[in-house]
This record gives C-alpha cells, structure tokens and sequence, in this order.
C-alpha cells in the first residue's frame, strides 16, 4: 500500500513537471516573436500593393525576407527547445534522484511492513485456508452424501417406474385378454343363441304336431272316458258316503279320548295342588345368604327370582314353567319371555353351597301363573354328598319372599313345589310339603332365627361331616 502511494506520488510530479515546460515553450515562444506584427503589416502592405500591381522584384524580396524570417524563429525555437529540454533534463535528473531516494527510503519502510502484513496476512491465509479446507471437506462430504442419496433415490424412482411400466404392460396384456375372451364369449353367445334360437323353433314345430296328434288323441280317449266317467262316479260317491260314516266314527272316538284326557289333567292339577309344598316366610339371614351365593355365582337379582339352595355337591335342577308354557331350566337357560337361568350349578362337583337361579329383569316377567319343580339330576361321588338332599327354593315375586323346604333323593321323579301368579293377587301357594317320590320331606314350619354369619340352611339341612 505504502509503495503504491509513492509511486502515484512520482507520477504527479513527472505529469506536473511536464505541462509546466510546455508553459514555458508557449511563454518563450511569444518573446522571440517580437516582429510578428510587423510582418503582419508588411504582409498588409504588400497585399495593398498587389491591388496597385506591384512588381514581381519586389515579390521576390519580400517572399525571401519572409523565408529568412520564418528560418531565423524556427532556429529561435529549435535552441529555445534544446535548452529547455536540457534544463528539464536536469530537473528531471535530480528529481529522479531524489525520488530514488525516497523510493528507496519508502521501498525500505514498505518491505518491513509489506514482511509483517505479510507473515500476519500468511497467518489470517493459512487459518482461512484451513477453515475453507475444513469447510470444503465437509461440503465435498455433504455433496457427496447428497449425490448418493439423490443416487440412490433416482434408482429408487427408476426401479419404481420399471416396476410401473411393468405393472401397466401387464395391466394392459390382461385387459387385451379379457377383452379377447370377451369378445370371444360374446361371439360364442350369439352362436350359441342362435342354435337354441333354431333348436327351439324346430322345438316349437315338433310340438305343435305332436300337440295336433295329442288332440286328436285326447278327443279320441275322452270319447272313451266320458263313457268309463259315470261308472266312476257312481263308485266314487258310494265309497265317499262308506269313509263319511267311518269318519264321524273316528271323530267321536277322537272327542271321546279328548274329554278323557281333559279329565286326567284336571285330576293331575289337582293332584299337583295337593303335594305342593308349603310355602313360609323368608328371614333376614336366608335372604343374605341367597343373595351371597347368587352374587359369589355371578348371578343378579331381578325383579322376579326364584332361586334354589342346597348343601352338597349332588346336582339339583330347577325347573320354572313360564306361563307361555315354556319350561326354562338347564338345557333351555333362556325363555322367549325374557327370563333367564343365570346360575346351573354342579353340573361337575365344584360347590358344597351351590345355589340356582331363574331371573326376570324389571318390567320383563310377564303376568301369569309360575310353576316350580325341583329335581334331583345326578348324585356325584364326592363326600358330603349323601341323600337325602335336602334343598330350600325362594321365590321373589316383585319384592315379596316366600322359601320352601323340601328333600330329594336320586332316582325320584321330578317334584312339583309350587305356583305363583304375577299380576293380578299376587303369589299363590300349595299346601303339604309332600313329593311324589319315596322319600319327600314331612311338613316343615318357618326356621327358627339364626345368629348373624351363620348359614340358616345348617338349622335345616343334615350333612353328614365325614
């Protein structure tokens, strides 16, 4: 910088130093001209002696006096140039040598600083040469990172379009098949149309004459058969009036056998009133443990429930006739009138306090009579499995409790325990708690209270504790 600086500064001296000798030349120039207007008045002279018609002598003089004075101002100028050019020449030689000087002084200062401009400037270039070699490095990396993603997405894409292209030819291959194979069943539809069409028109003539033949057939039997035709009729209605009288017979041996079976159920309601079992009223203690057994069974209480107690593994079942007829029990568990039995226990020994329960829902038990039956199903070869079994059924019909106790042993017929009316006067019991097989309960009257957390069924029920 500082050497650049000296260097203009050489430059405007030289430029100065030139336009002032070109000052001086014009300055000079005008001194050793001092006759110029003489020779302008000379020139005026002569031209005023032309117009007289001067003498050609006299030209002749004249253009040498001017010929001899253009000769002397061009040797004026040629020795005033020489010594200006060699006094410039020295001036210049002693500017050019105190310039060199200076130059050199500044040459000097400016190769000091040029060298620690320098060795700082090498310093400050090798770090940014580094970081831009760090820096190009990691963009040569970055861009070579790219490349080969953008590489391997541009094969990605082609072998995605390959599979494309492949997919659409075969695409295409498979449409022109099924528009060949179209065209080809179309083809062979209208053949086939075609010949059925013929077939069937041939068909058609066929049996128009087989149907003229027909007629002429059937005219001919019918003449016959008009004939046979009375004869038959007059059997049929002599074997007509014969069936008439041997149905009515049959008619009134059918009603016969109705009014006798009408009887025989009278009899047989009546014989089912008659071994009802008795009906009590339902403690404290006996609703808990129902409602214990039922919930640890996974049952629910509803708003009609008549549920059945015993204490041994044997199996019991309940039997709950809705008053539709339809009889809900273990191998029926849900009734088209909403009712359910949601708990059939034992049917493997897995309880020595098994409990079955028939449910209706609020609002889904619909009016009628309820019948109730008890049976001993099957009696397990477990311990405290004993007969007897004795068993308690409590009815829930819309939040009024009645229990009924009674006993069963394996191999008794199915026991009817009792009825009840829902809708209308409520609940209806049977009398003596009877069964119909050999060994049915004597009458029981209403358990005795129980301390609270005891079973009330123990206060009834005899298990044997082997």
């Amino acid at each position: 910088m500082a050497m650049e600086t000296s260097a203009w500064l050489v430059i405007g001296l030289l430029s100065l130093s030139f336009l002032y000798g070109i000052w001086m030349l014009l300055i000079k120039g005008d001194i050793v001209r001092p006759d110029r207007r003489q020779v302008d008045l000379r020139d005026t002279s002569l031209r005023n002696r032309r117009r007289g018609g001067p003498a050609f002598g006299e030209i002749k003089v004249e253009i040498e006096k001017r010929l001899s004075v253009v000769a002397n101002r061009n040797r004026a100028l040629e020795d005033a140039e020489r010594r200006i050019l060699e006094a410039e020449a020295v001036r210049l030689a002693r500017i050019e040598a105190e310039a060199a000087l200076a130059q050199a002084k500044v040459a000097q200062e400016e190769r000091e600083a040029r060298q620690a401009e320098e060795a700082a400037a090498r310093a400050i270039l090798e770090a940014k040469l580094a970081a831009e070699a760090e820096e190009r490095r990691k963009f040569e990396e970055e861009e070579e990172r790219r490349r080969q993603e953008v590489e391997a997405a541009l094969a990605i894409e082609a072998e995605e379009a390959r599979f494309a292209a492949e997919e659409a030819e075969r695409i295409r291959k498979e449409e022109e098949e099924a528009l060949a194979k179209e065209a080809e069943a179309v083809r062979l539809a209208a053949e086939e149309a075609e010949r059925i069409r013929k077939e069937e028109e041939e068909a058609l003539a066929k049996e128009a004459e087989a149907a003229r033949l027909i007629l002429e057939e059937e005219q001919r039997i019918q003449a016959e058969k008009d004939a046979e035709r009375q004869e038959e009729l007059d059997r049929l209605e002599a074997e007509r009036q014969v069936e008439l009288d041997r149905l009515e017979a049959e008619r009134q041996a059918e009603l016969a056998k109705l009014e006798a079976q009408r009887q025989a159920e009278i009899a047989s309601l009546a014989a089912e009133e008659a071994a009802s079992l008795e009906a009590q009223e339902v403690d404290a203690a006996t609703q808990r443990e129902l409602r214990s057994r039922i919930e640890a069974a996974g049952g629910r209480i509803g708003d009609v429930n008549v549920s059945l107690m015993w204490n041994n593994y044997n199996d019991l079942d309940l039997h709950v006739v809705c008053p539709s007829g339809e009889r809900l029990h273990g191998g029926n568990r849900h009734s088209k009138c909403n009712g359910e039995l949601d708990i059939d226990a034992n049917v493997k020994p897995e309880s020595k306090k098994p409990v079955e329960n028939v449910v209706w829902d609020v609002g889904g038990a619909p009016n009628g009579i309820y019948k109730v039956y008890a049976h001993h199903y099957k009696k397990h070869k477990k311990r405290r499995s004993k007969d007897p079994t004795k068993f308690k059924i409590i009815i829930n019909a819309k939040g009024e409790f009645t229990e009924y106790n009674g006993a069963l042993t394996f191999g008794d017929d199915i026991l009817f325990v009792t009825q009840f009316r829902i809708g209308g006067e409520g609940a209806s019991t049977g009398g003596k708690a009877k069964s119909s097989g050999p060994s049915n309960g004597p009458e029981t009257s209403a358990p005795d209270a129980v301390e609270p957390g005891v079973d009330p069924l123990e206060a009834f029920m005899d298990d044997d504790e082997d």
